[in-house]
């Protein structure tokens, strides 16, 4: 479980169950502009969690942000492609509302699993180099120099 007191995670957590919440309820309004209102502060709580998802993606990871991250990108646009796709389906074989609210379930698991996330520990802990002896390296015109006396006295080919 996550560290309570990490504002990005616990700011996702809320963000991402709220939306899903209200894109749950929205579908069974009666009102169409109240309606219209929740499903529009919904998307606008996706916003709110972006910032904070990506800083736990540079939380987690010091040396493989840009890998994380694009496998988190990647993974949000698989989902989206297959929803185009899950999402008419359902319509057709459930309606709408019903649809709507699965729709809505799915944000509120999302927003439930992040309680899991545990930006303060790091999933690539850098080792540290064992210590080596200084090298002694001579400057390379000193090493041509001896090449150069060493081919001429036939040593080196």
């Amino acid at each position: 479980m996550q560290d309570p007191s990490n504002i990005f995670t616990t700011s996702i957590d809320i963000a991402i169950a709220s939306a899903g919440v209200l894109c749950a309820i929205a579908p069974v309004l009666r009102n169409n502009t109240v309606a219209g209102i929740v499903f529009a502060t919904a998307a606008g709580l996706g916003f709110v969690a972006a910032p904070g998802i990506w800083a736990t993606v540079i939380d987690i990871t010091r040396r493989g942000p840009g890998i994380l991250g694009g496998f988190l990108t990647g993974a949000g646009n698989v989902g989206g492609a297959l929803g185009t796709i899950v999402f008419p389906w359902l319509v057709a074989r459930l309606g709408w509302q019903l649809s709507l609210q699965i729709a809505g379930y799915t944000g509120v698991i999302s927003g439930l699993l992040w309680f899991w996330v545990d930006a303060s520990r790091q999933i690539d802990m850098v080792q540290q180099a064992p210590s080596l002896p200084p090298a002694s390296i001579e400057p390379v015109d000193t090493l041509l120099v001896e090449f150069y006396r060493l081919k001429k006295s036939g040593i080196t080919s």
